[in-house]
């Protein structure tokens, strides 16, 4: 029998970078906490949000005859649905990633391969996150281009790497949004 759990998730609270900008006097150091501030307020995002900010994970078993053999064959038909195996075959789990658009073909083919167990499926909605961190990479551009204004380059320097970082987390979310992940446990039978 198939028992599946499905789990909504919404991220309540986002993910905040702090801009922890260096200080090069006692007034900088008044501005650097009053940046720290304005950067948790919301602002203006130049960046449009990708259509799918949704993450998907699935946790289930299958009951096998041959479980080495499956294993193989798992990994074989997520290359075949343009993924990867994120977790190689160890301790009677396997775990791969496919692109969300073929989450369902590879959940129907991996049902198809044997008696499955236990699921829990978890869609994770990653907007408010992405959306928020948009806004904070705003600001921190708007912090670097006063700071360049004023001359205060390691506060600009700071500023910069901030944004870096905002940029980097952008563009995790948009990879995570990309592939949904698929952990099965292999049950020999």
């Amino acid at each position: 029998t198939s028992e599946q759990l499905s789990t909504e998730a919404t991220t309540e609270e986002p993910v905040l970078m702090k801009a922890a900008l260096t200080a090069e006097d006692t007034s900088e150091e008044t501005q650097e906490q009053e940046d720290i501030n304005v950067a948790t307020v919301s602002g203006n995002s130049a960046r449009s949000i990708p259509a799918n900010m949704k993450s998907k994970s699935m946790k289930m078993s299958l009951k096998t005859k041959d479980v080495q053999k499956m294993a193989e064959e798992i990994a074989k038909k997520a290359k075949q649905l343009q993924g990867s195996v994120q977790t190689e075959y160890e301790q009677n789990s396997i775990t791969i990633q496919v692109p969300y658009s073929r989450y369902e073909d590879a959940l129907n083919w991996i049902e198809q391969q044997g008696e499955t167990g236990e699921k829990e499926e978890v869609t994770e909605d990653l907007a408010k996150q992405y959306k928020e961190i948009q806004k904070q990479a705003e600001q921190a551009k708007k912090i670097e281009k006063d700071a360049t204004e004023k001359g205060q380059t390691k506060r600009a320097k700071q500023a910069q790497k901030t944004i870096q970082e905002y940029e980097a987390a952008l563009k995790q979310l948009e990879n995570t949004a990309k592939f949904s992940t698929i952990e099965i446990t292999l049950i020999e039978g």
